[in-house]
């Protein structure tokens, strides 16, 4: 789909539920589920690909879920008699949170992903694995997984990605097991939600001083509301600060643990304004002073800052960007690429990286019509994001 779009008169947002918090909460729901034997719901609001993604995946391992208007409920597990093939579509999140309970269930188990996917780490979790009788043959689209899953403590290398740890966490509500992280911590805030949400549905969670043990079982919540998407709201934010006028977002997540909720505190560290009242927040334009922002905790955030930096015209010196390269784009290149293109008036290749496409549509705040090309790949995380916009005559191809 090629759109154009215009933000520049555009006041008023809300947010998308988090897909973060909402592919944990299916996990663990349909977890709790098999463990409890009770029905467990997660309301569900416009599903983006990815929450779509860990659906399929989790009826293709045997959770069955029903879903009804507003909401999945899921009513236990049954065991597959062929090995399934779980296809995690672009979503590295599904992937990773799943493989160590696929493992578990099953002896043998197929993953298929895209070759986006394909491109971005997981040599951490099969690593971990390796040494608990399972073997792996990875190629660009697929992953073949054989042998039981044996014994409880785990190693991981904690310095790539928080996804690695936080799949050992969801698993260990079926099997039980103590997991000790090595290296530098990365997207710590993200552990910790996986750890919220597993303790809302009864999970036993001990810190430890390298990690975390847990006792197999959960107690069940009979129904889960995910909260707004930070991220979504941190880019919707981005056109109020970069703009001519106030944005509001409402059903921000403002409360939650996400990590990108520190994009308020970054922006009001160079000088931004916002107003709260409830779970709704405005952003205002102003003058901006520059500074330093570490993206180590919240990578998702660079397109949005970068564009602050971008059109606020401030030196702003951004580190800890090595992990940018591993997102569904190299993200600082495709920044880069997206900015040329806005400033110059051509089209954006997103190069589907839903975040990408975003910042294109959120940069039309400043310099007026943006066109964008493949502009469905928002899909995977906000499918609305475009809704809320006056286009001009999107063209689909």
């Amino acid at each position: 789909m090629k759109i154009t779009v215009n933000l520049s008169h555009i006041t008023d947002f809300t947010a998308p539920q988090s897909k973060s918090v909402t592919i944990r909460a299916l996990i663990t729901a349909s977890f709790a589920s098999m463990l409890t034997g009770m029905p467990q719901s997660v309301i569900l609001n416009k599903p983006c690909e990815d929450v779509l993604s860990a659906i399929k995946s989790l009826d293709a391992l045997g959770f069955k879920g029903k879903i009804e208007k507003d909401r999945i409920t899921f009513c236990g597990f049954e065991q597959k008699k062929t090995i399934p093939i779980v296809d995690t579509g672009s979503s590295a999140a599904v992937l990773r949170f799943l493989i160590p309970t696929a493992k578990y269930l099953y002896d043998e188990v197929d993953f298929v992903f895209s070759q986006q996917l394909g491109k971005r780490p997981i040599e951490p979790i099969l690593e971990c694995l390796s040494g608990h009788g399972v073997q792996f043959t990875k190629t660009a689209t697929t992953l073949h997984c054989k042998g039981h899953l044996s014994g409880n403590i785990f190693h991981i290398d904690s310095s790539i990605s928080s996804q690695f740890i936080s799949g050992l966490l969801l698993g260990a509500t079926l099997f039980g097991s103590e997991i000790h992280l090595h290296g530098d911590i990365v997207s710590s805030t993200y552990i910790d939600m996986t750890n919220e949400i597993l303790r809302e549905y009864g999970g036993n969670i001990r810190k430890l001083s390298d990690g975390f043990t847990l006792s197999s079982g959960l107690t069940g919540k009979a129904v889960y509301t995910p909260e707004g998407d930070m991220s979504a709201t941190a880019m919707l934010l981005t056109a109020g600060i970069i703009g001519n006028h106030p944005v509001t977002v409402h059903s921000a997540g403002l409360g939650s643990l996400q990590g990108d909720r520190m994009f308020i505190d970054i922006v009001k560290s160079l000088g931004g304004r916002f107003d709260i009242a409830g779970d709704s927040i405005t952003a205002y334009p102003g003058i901006l002073s520059g500074g330093e922002i570490s993206v180590k905790n919240c990578p998702d955030l660079y397109p949005a800052l970068r564009l602050i930096a971008e059109f606020c015209e401030q030196k702003i010196t951004f580190t800890d960007t090595n992990r940018l390269i591993f997102k569904e784009s190299d993200r600082i290149q495709s920044t880069e690429d997206m900015l040329y293109c806005v400033k110059n008036g051509l089209t954006v290749n997103p190069q589907s990286d839903h975040r990408i496409a975003m910042a294109a549509g959120v940069s039309s705040a400043v310099v007026g019509d943006v066109t964008i090309e493949n502009a469905e790949c928002v899909n995977k995380s906000f499918p609305d994001f475009f809704e809320g916009i006056i286009c001009h005559k999107p063209e689909i191809k």
